[in-house]
């Protein structure tokens, strides 16, 4: 059995955002990606450094974790407070996770000040989030529910009315329906399958996952 998980859904990304903006001469391409571990977010980073490798700065920001509890972020030679922050500002404005953002900068030769790179970093940061797209995941609790072979019909009837999604039927002596639900929505499931089965069905919570 999967352990159980803290929360019940979070936000985060859905695919790679690239984008690029010019400000007084000076371009921000900005690159926001998925990631799950602080690993993955290292591999990003890196990539990103031997892909503007001459670059003035690469700056970056990411949250790690359901329930973001990793976060880390560097100006990487900007003034402190003026790069970074305003990119991290954006992931946490937006209440998203299991994400990087990292927002390259090409110097123009024209210095735009704290405020103006403040505004620069923070809207290339946020145009990249918005071209990967935010995406809610949900926890889902995948039970295994057997059941007698005159009740099937039944139970594909109500669960489907329901709105559970049967993602596996086994038929052996008896029948097993692997079930996916919403974990907000357990009580209410195991309510059903004891009242569509008098009691007898055997229901066993296989994994939790978010999807």
């Amino acid at each position: 059995m999967a352990d159980k998980q803290t929360g019940n859904s979070f936000k985060t990304l859905k695919t790679r955002g690239l984008v690029e903006l010019i400000e007084k001469k000076s371009r921000f391409i900005g690159v926001a990606e998925p990631v799950t571990t602080e690993e993955d977010a290292a591999s990003v980073l890196n990539r990103i450094r031997k892909e503007h490798n001459n670059a003035n700065h690469n700056v970056y920001a990411y949250i790690i974790g359901n329930n973001g509890s990793h976060i880390r972020y560097s100006d990487d030679g900007e003034p402190s407070g003026s790069a970074a922050a305003p990119i991290l500002n954006v992931l946490k404005g937006q209440g998203i996770t299991n994400a990087i953002v990292i927002v390259t900068r090409y110097f123009g030769g024209t210095l735009l000040g704290t405020g103006g790179l403040v505004r620069a970093y923070g809207q290339t940061a946020k145009e990249a989030v918005t071209a990967a797209e935010v995406i809610t995941c949900v926890l889902y609790d995948i039970y295994d529910v057997r059941i007698t072979y005159p009740l099937l019909s039944r139970f594909q009837y109500e669960l489907d009315k329901k709105g559970y999604s049967i993602l596996n039927t086994s038929y052996t002596t008896d029948i097993t329906l692997t079930v996916q639900c919403q974990s907000t929505l357990v009580d209410e499931f195991q309510r059903l399958a004891a009242d569509l089965s008098s009691g007898s069905a055997n229901v066993v919570l296989l994994e939790q996952c978010f999807r």
